[in-house]
């Protein structure tokens, strides 16, 4: 039996593609007032590019319980993890695997800590997916989860003929979306989309500035990362400052983006949520002071993003771009 914890966008994915691989049973966990709502419908659906698949939903609960549960599947935000494990024992079944989905690695040292005896296997979702209507995701591209185990049972539970899932060792692919993702919080700062964030110069500058210092900062403290673009970084980091909308390009035809997709940051932002800048931006400042990198353009994106109020004026591209460069530039950028 699979039990996933999380209705959002991500979790809908995983069960739909669970439902038709057809090798577990499959539990949805999600909260009452979601219940409430879905239950009376009979099937949900995910919008691909090319194609809207159409299948039965899965039994949905509220209540927590690992009874029978062979995998435990976490697809939450970090912001909410601790309410998630106050609500789970310390003890889990015997043979019950945990995988978690969520974004970055600081997650993965809160569950070794929670469970110091379970297998605990992270999961990279290489997807957008944002929730349409209840029970109704649109996916960019093919999706595709990385999954770092050669767990046979595990890899064939989600595997579908639309979801492709990738067996890796290591936690490089983990480092590599932590990378990617610190475009969220420009993103959010600016509140634009993806496609903004690649046509713009001034969102450009600034998204590599902000990987130049995370990359300083993985590189000295000899953390392997794989981005999850077919390229190496200094290839990626001349694309973005030189390739004028071919990065775009690159993220809507080869990666599915939508020209309306923005990051799930910008959604939290604008309904006062709690945001992940801590797990993204956060886990780079704390592994650049354990390593004694400076870290002052991941600081500031963090301050400003924690005192983000979408009542007030937001920065412009070239506002964000004005305040980094006052930062002072380890590199100079075209």
């Amino acid at each position: 039996m699979i039990r996933i914890i999380g209705g959002g966008a991500v979790g809908q994915v995983l069960a739909a593609s669970a439902v038709a691989a057809r090798q577990e049973r499959v539990i949805l966990q999600v909260r009452p007032a979601q219940r409430d709502d879905w239950v009376p419908l009979s099937q949900m659906s995910v919008q691909l590019a090319s194609k809207r698949i159409q299948l039965p939903r899965p039994e949905m609960v509220t209540e927590p319980s690992l009874q029978g549960v062979r995998y435990l599947v976490l697809s939450v935000k970090n912001t909410q993890l601790d309410e998630v494990l106050t609500q789970l024992p310390q003890t889990l079944p015997r043979n019950c695997t945990v995988v978690s989905a969520l974004n970055g690695v600081a997650h993965l040292r809160k569950l070794r800590m929670y469970w110091p005896d379970a297998t605990i296997v992270p999961m990279t979702v290489m997807f957008n997916a944002q929730l349409r209507h209840p029970l109704c995701v649109m996916v960019s591209g093919r999706p595709l989860v990385c999954l770092s185990s050669q767990d046979d049972r595990l890899l064939t539970a989600f595997r579908s003929d639309w979801l492709r899932v990738k067996a890796i060792e290591g936690e490089g692919q983990l480092w590599g979306k932590l990378l990617i993702n610190q475009s969220n919080a420009l993103c959010t700062l600016t509140h634009t989309s993806f496609e903004q964030l690649f046509r713009d110069p001034d969102l450009r500058r600034c998204y590599v500035a902000s990987l130049d210092e995370a990359v300083q900062v993985l590189d000295t403290a000899a953390r392997p990362y794989q981005l999850p673009v077919p390229l190496p970084y200094t290839a990626y980091r001349w694309l973005l400052l030189n390739g004028r909308n071919v990065p775009w390009w690159l993220a809507h035809y080869r990666h599915g983006l939508h020209s309306q997709s923005y990051p799930s940051m910008v959604s939290d932002a604008e309904q006062g949520k709690p945001t992940e800048v801590d797990d993204l931006q956060g886990e780079i400042i704390e592994l650049g002071l354990r390593h004694r990198v400076p870290t002052p353009i991941a600081s500031f994106i963090r301050e400003q993003i924690r005192q983000l109020d979408y009542r007030n004026p937001i920065l412009s591209p070239s506002q964000l771009w004005q305040h980094l460069r006052s930062l002072g530039m380890p590199v100079t950028l075209a």
